[in-house]
């Protein structure tokens, strides 16, 4: 009975996890927080400033995507890749 509570956790988990990958306002906010933690990193830290905001926030995309925090793909980044990367350049 412990295995099968566990199991079903795991599971509730993962779709817990799932569910919120698919949400566009999730992965909307978690890219605008890693950008803005990007930036603060470039301002307080040498490593940050060494880096540059672009490089630091990319950095950290790829360590919470590997993490699993954020999903790999979604429409989102299409949206950013198209409206507000330009804006940024």
């Amino acid at each position: 009975t412990t295995r099968t509570t566990s199991t079903s956790l795991f599971l509730i988990k993962q779709s817990m996890i799932a569910n919120l990958h698919s949400n566009p306002s999730y992965v909307l906010t978690a890219i605008l927080w890693l950008s803005s933690f990007g930036t603060s990193l470039e301002r307080r830290t040498v490593v940050g400033k060494a880096l540059s905001a672009p490089l630091a926030t990319m950095a950290l995309a790829l360590l919470v995507a590997n993490l699993g925090i954020i999903p790999f793909r979604s429409n989102v980044y299409a949206m950013v890749n198209t409206f507000l990367v330009p804006l940024a350049v």
